[in-house]
């Protein structure tokens, strides 16, 4: 066995959380339980990894779950697996073992990934892609979501916003991002998602063309987007919402009786149209409640602190 890759029993108490951790511990699921009553009944069948951290010292690198467990239990010692590794080398392997986890956020990912490539100036993506055993297509979708504004981050840790939405906003400025936030949180995925693509398409077009401006004022009209087949089934077989809009609408003409019906499948008739604003002005209400509430939150920490 080589001096840098020694298998050895270490007692905890030369033992230190690594300050670079990926992945939080939490002690309240059942799995961190589960874990923890089978290293108590059966002691720890596999080995965490530590690097060596100076003065008798070492730093937890992967097994942060077996390691408290272990701690929790009261243990002396634990199998570990001492290898010299750098911070890079150390985020790398974090995300090696936690890429198909879902405990680990998707952002933190990229804010990682990205650490790696900062340190690291020489690496492509393509070398930290090998690295981390992941194509380079994922790798540069999970740095894209470092270019996501604040709001967005936080939507995506709270599942408000799925991640395959996040890819597409993080190709978008903050602004813009800001203002499509309610929706990605309001419309299904399959309706926002080509939403998105066709705001990006234009955008694009709008940024070589120099016409940002007439963009602007367009993009956050009311966007089309087809209603559920439950709901057009439900209407086939007893037309409610169309006698009552043909009637509110005092519609005389079959041509805008058709009209009239296409944007209801839509979602682009007056009663959509009010209840997509009222939900999308809620949810920016909300967003902005909960950045004022944290911006408070940490003044009144920088307080106590002073």
């Amino acid at each position: 066995m080589t001096a840098n890759n020694q298998l050895a029993f270490i007692e905890i108490k030369y033992l230190l959380l690594c300050r670079i951790q990926l992945r939080e511990v939490d002690k309240r699921t059942v799995e961190y339980r589960e874990l923890r009553d089978s290293i108590d009944e059966h002691g720890v069948w596999q080995p965490i990894l530590v690097r060596p951290a100076g003065n008798g010292l070492y730093e937890v690198v992967d097994g942060f779950h077996r390691y408290n467990c272990c701690k929790e239990l009261g243990m002396t010692a634990i199998p570990c697996l001492v290898r010299d590794l750098t911070d890079s080398e150390v985020l790398v392997v974090q995300i090696q073992t936690t890429a198909v986890r879902l405990e680990a956020e998707p952002v933190e990912y990229g804010r990682q990934l990205w650490r790696i490539i900062r340190e690291d100036r020489s690496m492509t993506v393509a070398e930290l892609a090998k690295a981390v055993k992941k194509s380079p297509v994922w790798v540069n979708k999970m740095l894209r979501l470092r270019k996501l504004c604040p709001s967005v981050k936080t939507a995506v840790e709270r599942g408000q916003v799925a991640v395959t939405v996040a890819h597409e906003m993080a190709k978008l400025p903050d602004k813009m991002q800001r203002k499509l936030l309610p929706q990605a949180i309001v419309l299904p995925v399959t309706d926002f998602l080509p939403v998105i693509v066709g705001i990006i398409r234009k955008f694009k077009h709008a940024l070589k063309t120099g016409s940002m401006r007439d963009y602007y004022r367009s993009f956050i009209e009311p966007v089309p987007h087809l209603r559920k087949m439950t709901e057009l089934r439900a209407e086939l077989k007893l037309p409610t919402s169309g006698s009552g809009l043909i009637t509110r609408l005092k519609l005389k003409t079959p041509l805008e009786g058709w009209r009239a019906c296409l944007d209801w499948v839509l979602h682009l008739d007056p009663d959509a149209v009010k209840a997509h604003e009222d939900k999308s002005l809620k949810c920016q209400a909300e967003v902005e409640r909960n950045a004022e509430l944290r911006k408070q939150d940490r003044k009144n920490r920088r307080g106590k602190i002073l």
